[in-house]
Parts: structure tokens; C-alpha cells; sequence
């Protein structure tokens, strides 16, 4: 099976949100995202939550970033798409209250396109990860 040029630009452009989310270049996240966005994630840790637009969204991003002090990590290892929908896996790595994080891997499996933004977000964590700092 080949990938069509709509789903390659798709996974360049989920490359490109994490790379704008790890610079903090919210200019670029603004304009990857739609205005009306939903981000669905399972309950548990600081990221649980259902979200409702991009400023919700990204008031999310702010306080995982306040919450880990800044170290918090969400690097892609494996991305594929399939029409409008790329999935992501990456690893989740992130220090919070004092705790040196564990590292955890995480899907994405639906970002959702809607005129080459991303307009839904789902996340949901794979396994869980032997603790890096033992």
C-alpha cells in the first residue's frame, strides 16, 4: 500500500506541530490547528480531559508546561496516515513535583484534518514504560 501526497503532507504537518510544541512556537501551533479543535485524551495524569478549541488546547500545553517545569517531552517514533487521519506514537518523558518522570508511550491515533489543520486530537497511552531513572 502507498501513501497518497494528501497523507504525506498530513504526517508533514503533524511533524511540524511537534516540532512547533517542543520550540514553543505557538504562532505555528496556532496555525496548524483549528479554531475549533477538540482534543479527546484518556483520564489519567495532568493531560486527562476532553478540550474545546484551540485556546483550550493550548491553555492545556501551558500547564503541562508550568506543571513539569518545562521538561516535559513528547517526541514522535513512528507516524502513519491514512486519508485524513495520521497516527502517532511517541515517547512521553517529563519530571513533575519534585519526581523524575517515567517514560511512557503514547498514541495519537486520530489527528483529523480539516483544511490542512488539525481539528481533533485523541491520545491514549500504549504501555507502560520501565522507570529510566532506577
Amino acid at each position: 500500500m502507498t501513501s497518497t501526497h494528501a497523507e504525506i503532507d498530513n504526517i508533514d504537518r503533524v511533524k511540524k506541530g511537534f516540532e512547533a510544541f517542543a520550540a514553543s512556537d505557538m504562532a505555528t501551533l496556532s496555525a496548524l490547528f483549528d479554531a475549533d479543535a477538540r482534543w479527546r485524551s484518556e483520564p489519567t495524569g495532568i493531560l486527562a480531559g476532553n478540550y474545546d478549541g484551540r485556546d483550550a488546547i493550548f491553555a492545556m500545553f501551558a500547564q503541562v508546561g508550568q506543571e513539569t517545569a518545562g521538561t516535559f517531552r513528547s517526541i514522535p517514533s513512528t507516524m502513519a496516515a491514512s486519508g485524513d487521519k495520521v497516527f502517532v506514537q511517541c515517547d512521553v518523558t517529563g519530571d513533575r513535583k519534585g519526581r523524575k518522570g517515567r517514560r511512557a508511550r503514547f498514541a495519537s491515533p486520530h489527528y483529523r484534518g480539516a483544511h490542512g489543520r488539525v481539528a481533533r486530537a485523541n491520545r491514549h497511552r500504549l504501555v507502560r514504560a520501565a522507570r529510566t531513572d532506577r
